[in-house]
């Protein structure tokens, strides 16, 4: 199997100077510090493989944390075989993995009660502000929860950058930040060719098949590493290169009319299109006819994106 740095960095980090895309915080500025870290780090906990019902979790939380009933406590008392029910009495789609869930919920209500005396904001303020620091950073705490060990970080980088965002984890050595990445960037790393993998792989990929743990991982650590280099040569740290490549994941997905040498109005904002050319068309993967990339289908009972 191969998987190496391609020639699409270059390009990316040229892309990454042109495009317009601003982060925002998430719509949790009316709660307590204590609120808003428990309501981030459970979501990005349990929120994956949802799509746009990942709102549902995310309102979930936000109304127990308005009423006053968000603790570590609540999900201690449900159990680990019933603490997503909390979360779907309060709005939480249903989900076909609510067993897997839970534990997760009630792994993380267990570890904040015991490790952090129940509170979820303690995290953070044990963590001094550091992302990684000899075992004791933000990013590296939360690592401590099952629900937190993905690939490449991926999922705690996520959770550090949205409470960056809001202002309560202030992240003193951004020198120390990873872009977070899914599976959406990993697809966007391998059709821009900043990520290159042999013939099979892309094959395989490009079958929708879910991959192994051990290829899943490898492809995920990859991409963090090409992208992180990608948004250093643009001259941002990788959190401010996030929304950007996000953004352009979005419109260079395999069934944007962009691929088919279509400019839209979405990849003119963004800066892709040059003389009703696309930037990315001489290397991009999916442009060719038999190969459209999905973002990489991940490992079954898997709870990373």
């Amino acid at each position: 199997m191969k998987v190496e740095k391609g020639p699409g960095v270059v390009v990316l980090s040229k892309l990454l100077r042109r495009i317009e895309a601003s982060p925002s915080p998430p719509p949790l500025g009316d709660l307590s510090r204590e609120d808003a870290v428990a309501v981030v780090v459970l979501a990005r906990a349990v929120g994956y493989g949802l799509g746009a019902g990942v709102a549902g979790v995310w309102g979930s939380l936000a109304r127990l944390a308005r009423e006053g009933r968000l603790s570590a406590g609540l999900f201690l008392e449900a159990g680990s075989k019933r603490a997503w029910r909390v979360l779907e009495e309060a709005g939480a789609p249903r989900v076909g993995d609510p067993h897997i869930r839970s534990r997760l919920l009630y792994d993380i209500a267990y570890k904040v009660d015991r490790l952090y005396s129940a509170s979820f904001y303690n995290i953070v303020v044990e963590s001094r502000g550091m992302l990684l620091s000899r075992g004791e950073g933000f990013v590296e705490r939360l690592g401590d929860f099952i629900a937190y060990r993905a690939p490449a970080r991926s999922k705690a980088y996520r959770a550090a950058l949205d409470l960056h965002l809001l202002g309560i984890l202030p992240v003193h050595d951004l020198w120390n930040a990873r872009v977070p990445v899914d599976a959406g960037l990993v697809g966007l790393a391998i059709r821009s060719c900043a990520l290159t993998v042999d013939d099979e792989l892309l094959e395989y990929i490009a079958a929708g098949l879910p991959l192994d743990r051990e290829t899943d991982s490898l492809l995920r650590w990859a991409t963090a590493i090409v992208l992180d280099e990608a948004s250093s040569g643009a001259g941002l740290n990788p959190f401010q290169a996030y929304h950007k490549l996000k953004a352009l994941g979005e419109a260079c997905s395999p069934s944007s009319p962009a691929l088919a040498s279509e400019c839209t109005r979405e990849c003119r904002l963004l800066g892709l299109c040059m003389d009703l050319r696309c930037l990315l068309e001489e290397c991009c993967a999916s442009s060719l006819p038999a190969v459209r990339v999905p973002p990489p289908r991940p490992p079954a009972e898997s709870w990373w994106d």
